[in-house]
């Protein structure tokens, strides 16, 4: 793999890591939300997603980890891209002429 390529790729695989991470840190504090509260007890709903609430701080963890996530995938298929391109062959155009005999 080209070097350029590897560092990109291993750019992708760190901000997936971390985007799963902040996806797992969300999807356990819900689910530890979900044995205080029971479905049939939800809370006021503006009480979780307030500014300071630490359910609305993994949510916007998780969402930035996914902006990362797109960008770095954007970067990889962009490096992929340059490089397929300074690989290409050149191709060369030839176009033939063909004179044909004159006859009276």
């Amino acid at each position: 793999m080209h070097r350029e390529l590897a560092a990109y790729q291993r750019l992708l695989i760190i901000t997936y890591r971390r985007y799963l991470e902040a996806d797992r840190a969300l999807a356990s504090r819900l689910d530890a939300l979900r044995a205080v509260f029971p479905p049939d007890r939800k809370p006021h709903r503006g009480t979780i997603g307030a500014p300071d609430s630490p359910i609305r701080r993994l949510c916007e963890n998780r969402d930035r980890a996914l902006l990362r996530l797109h960008a770095a995938r954007a970067e990889f298929e962009a490096a992929r891209a340059r490089i397929a391109q300074r690989h290409a062959r050149p191709t060369n155009v030839l176009f033939l002429r063909v004179h044909s005999p004159v006859s009276e």
